[in-house]
């Protein structure tokens, strides 16, 4: 299993009410009809650069992946709280991420406030056939 796939299980397995009431996917947002805008809160990690480790013998099987986790909502407090809560418990799990940076704006396509944050984690067993 990848590493972005062990991050998204961990945030569906929050119990955190700012969480479990996002509509996680992995990729892209999900739309239920193209004419109704899309339900939100919605939370969408997806895998954005790999760097894969080489010496002189050549490519190890282990890299540095960086994660996007974007949270978008229609306010812009209820994203941004969405995105601690996601921050907290990211920074305590197992895969020991660390947060390189955050950015907001108003997703005009969503119609909603977009929080992304980019995650830098190892992955020392990447699986390229996992999403």
């Amino acid at each position: 299993m990848s590493v972005e796939a062990r991050m998204l299980a961990i945030l569906e397995a929050s119990t955190d009410p700012l969480l479990v009431r996002a509509h996680k996917s992995y990729g892209y947002v999900e739309q239920d009809d193209e004419k109704q805008p899309t339900a939100l809160p919605v939370l969408v990690l997806q895998r954005a650069t790999a760097e894969y480790l080489t010496d002189i013998c050549g490519v190890y099987d282990c890299c540095f992946v960086t994660v996007e986790v974007k949270h978008v909502a229609r306010g812009a407090e209820e994203s941004r709280a969405q995105a601690n809560a996601a921050r907290l418990l990211l920074a305590t799990c197992s895969e020991q991420p660390q947060l390189e940076t955050e950015s907001e704006e108003f997703d005009p396509d969503l119609r909603g406030w977009l929080v992304t944050q980019s995650w830098r984690v190892f992955d020392n067993a990447p699986d390229v056939t996992q999403p």
